[in-house]
């Protein structure tokens, strides 16, 4: 288009002060502050220049230096710490933090949850803006950007094991195609991982990039947060951790929201590990007269340094001790329900505030689930009945306070049936094999989504932020042996509480079900270990041990001359029996003071018990319970 000579000689004049944006007058004054502080500076530092301009007073060419690089000095700062306010904030606050020599004692935390070992000393530098300036370029390597198309990043937050980038999606990019791009993200920004959800504005996508190591996270850093701890005062249901988000956010969630967990993984991936610490969690957080817990451990070795806690109100580590448990279990419930009715509600929140009563919450864990139902022709019925049992229990159990949490390390839908999923809403996944065992355990696993391993999970359940959401799984400690040392405190304490668990009567007390049990101490050597105030009822096989040990003492008082009504050493029965002495120990004083045996006479050697039962109430007992024929 053709300009006329004046159009020309009003464009070249440029702008006036008027049509300047605010950003441009900010630079002039800055340019302009510069070159008056650079002038300032050189009169000062030339006598010649001084000479020359003498009538200049000095104190104001001083002052022409201070403000003169002191404004660009003071916009500059004032600009970057407005910009990186959360990494100078990280900074300063990371070593007050992570250093437990230089954290204050909290007032509100309890010295039980003292005893969890404490985060680890190490300074928090981080902060995910690598990532963010590889971003574009990344895009634009992929074809999913234009050349020059500017990616706009809204935020970075980074965490122990990954950084959250949220970025503005440039026009005519859709959510789908970075979903579908995310190995060629993950390429091109040469990361472990990478996976794309939908922003928490309009047109943004929310990009996770993982690390490639990660900082630990011991559960300590979980349960002392003052939202987890509001959260357990509350008493409307047992809280248990999760892990943390990508960010470092603490997550948890309650069998309120969650009845029920199913948790996979494979070897390596982190389960076992999220298992122990959601085990001490629950122990940390509640004491025996507030929860019980029944262990299935088919492997016999996970669940072993729970055995004799007092939390610990049955334990079992094969086929037919599980099925005694889960068939005690339900019982259980069922009775519960019928107290409800009674008391005319419908759950045990609702019963125990109507009522008063101490109703304990019960949460069963039953590690290698498809373990527990592998097994031979001789023992279908076994594992049908498990089946059913653990079914029942996800249906019905939910209201009664009954918790089940069920971990394998290979979901399959012949071990997990649609049924048994259905019934278990919470699902936790850490590393499987392949997509279809994924599917198996979680509804939406997110499609290019890798998990990698030592505690890097996917969960489904009710109360987190996001559904799937991403985290990182707790440790109790940095090292197994700091855990196991960790596991033994918790026990201690609870034993020098001298609390009395609360009791669940259709287990008449502690019930331990053990397939291989331990060898008997001898005399000299069994440890004088602390023993709750509760009885302790062993299903050693087919039988309770304290039936079986009052079966021994009905004999001798039915049967036996009146000199030799003396019952036999609990050394001697302990190994027999093969189970630890203590255990008779404890049931002995329990039959004592039923006035069913004496007390102990004596010392040494000679020590003994008198059966002081009578023996028509003996044979009486021997009869009712099947012993012997009318």
């Amino acid at each position: 288009m053709y300009q006329s000579p004046q159009q020309g000689a009003n464009k070249v004049q440029g702008k006036n002060s008027e049509e300047l944006s605010f950003a441009e007058l900010v630079q002039n004054v800055l340019i302009i502050s510069g070159l008056t502080g650079m002038c300032c500076l050189v009169w000062l530092l030339n006598p010649s220049i001084q000479q020359f301009l003498d009538f200049i007073p000095r104190d104001l060419v001083v002052a022409g230096v201070k403000w003169g690089f002191g404004i660009p000095v003071i916009y500059a700062t004032g600009w970057i710490a407005i910009w990186k306010r959360g990494v100078i904030w990280d900074r300063l606050t990371s070593k007050l933090r992570r250093d437990p020599s230089s954290q204050v004692p909290d007032p509100g935390e309890t010295e039980v949850l003292s005893l969890l070992p404490a985060p680890p000393a190490m300074e928090y530098s981080r902060t995910g803006q690598g990532y963010a300036r590889q971003l574009p370029a990344a895009l634009e390597h992929i074809g999913i950007t234009r050349p020059g198309e500017k990616v706009n990043v809204l935020s970075v937050t980074s965490g122990p094991m990954a950084a959250q980038i949220v970025a503005q999606l440039p026009t005519g990019i859709r959510l789908s195609q970075l979903k579908n791009a995310t190995a060629d993200i993950q390429a091109a920004m040469h990361a472990p991982s990478v996976s794309v959800t939908q922003g928490p504005k309009a047109y943004t996508a929310s990009i996770v990039i993982a690390y490639e190591e990660k900082q630990p996270v011991v559960l300590r850093q979980i349960i002392s947060a003052p939202e987890y701890q509001n959260e357990a005062k509350k008493g409307k249901s047992i809280v248990y951790p999760v892990g943390v988000s990508v960010t470092g956010k603490p997550l948890f969630s309650d069998f309120g929201r969650t009845p029920h967990l199913l948790v996979a993984g494979t070897t390596g991936s982190g389960k076992s590990v999220w298992i122990n610490q959601f085990l001490v969690a629950l122990q940390v957080c509640y004491s025996p007269t507030e929860l019980r817990l029944v262990l299935i451990d088919p492997k016999m070795v996970e669940f072993a340094p729970y055995r004799d806690h007092p939390h610990v109100l049955a334990f079992a580590d094969n086929k037919e001790a599980a099925l005694i448990a889960l068939n005690l279990l339900d019982q259980e419930s069922k009775r519960r329900y019928k107290l409800f009715q009674q008391a005319e509600v419908r759950n045990i929140t609702g019963y125990r505030h109507k009522t008063g009563e101490n109703l304990p919450y019960i949460v069963c864990v039953i590690d290698e689930f498809a373990e527990l139902l592998s097994g031979g022709k001789d023992q279908k019925d076994t594992l049908a009945d498990i089946e059913r049992i653990v079914q029942s229990l996800g249906q019905l159990a939910r209201a009664s306070g009954v918790h089940l949490a069920v971990a394998t390390q290979k979901p399959s839908i012949k071990i997990i049936s649609s049924e048994i999923k259905s019934n278990l809403p919470g699902r936790i996944s850490f590393a499987l094999s392949g997509l279809n065992a994924y599917s198996v355990v979680l509804d939406n696993f997110p499609s290019g989504t890798t998990l990698l391993g030592q505690g890097d999970g996917m969960a489904e359940i009710f109360g987190l932020p996001e559904i799937p959401m991403r985290f990182q799984g707790a440790m109790v400690g940095l090292s197994d042996e700091v855990t196991d040392r960790t596991i033994k405190k918790i026990r201690e304490y609870w034993l020098q509480q001298n609390v009395t668990p609360a009791p669940v009567p259709v287990f008449s007390g502690k019930v331990s079900c053990v397939s291989r049990p331990q060898a008997a101490d001898s005399e000299d050597d069994a440890p004088d270990t602390p023993k709750t105030q509760t009885s302790n009822q062993r299903v050693t096989g087919k039988l309770p041990l304290e039936t079986m040990i009052r079966k021994e003492i009905a004999e001798i008082a039915a049967y036996a001359e009146e000199d030799d009504k003396v019952v036999r050493k609990s050394a001697e029965i302990a190994k027999d029996l093969q189970v630890r002495r203590a255990a008779v120990d404890e049931i002995l004083d329990a039959l004592a003071s039923e006035e069913w045996v004496t007390g102990v006479q004596g010392a040494g050697r000679g020590a003994k018990r008198l059966v002081l039962v009578e023996e028509e109430e003996a044979y009486d007992w021997l009869t009712i319970n099947g012993f012997i024929s009318n």
